[in-house]
């Protein structure tokens, strides 16, 4: 099985492929929202081309909705600021879907 933990946003940026396992770990340092959005971007854009490579990607696990209710809001990691409200990172993601020929509904 395969997930991705996105709540710690920027201190490292690194991907491992093991078997099908990619993990992915960042800690706010003062980036921008530009910065989270490209890096989600990235994100997305590596696992999908994994998956269409044949990796068994099943899930992507990000823990918390909204920003506002993250044990780490201070951080801002997630890909909404509110439940209901999505961010650039948010677009980026769902860009990223796009750029690899998925139909996003």
């Amino acid at each position: 099985s395969t997930h991705c933990c996105t709540e710690s946003f920027f201190t490292q940026n690194h991907i491992q492929q093991e078997k099908g396992h990619i993990s992915k770990d960042q800690q706010n340092n003062g980036h921008t929202d530009a910065t989270q959005a490209d890096y989600y971007y990235q994100l997305f854009k590596d696992l999908l081309s994994i998956k269409k490579s044949g990796g068994k990607i099943t899930g992507l696990t990000c823990w918390g909705m909204g920003d506002d209710l993250s044990w780490r809001r201070t951080w801002t990691p997630l890909l909404f600021s509110t439940a209901t409200k999505p961010k650039k990172a948010y677009d980026k993601a769902m860009q990223a879907y796009t750029d690899a020929g998925y139909t996003v509904k």
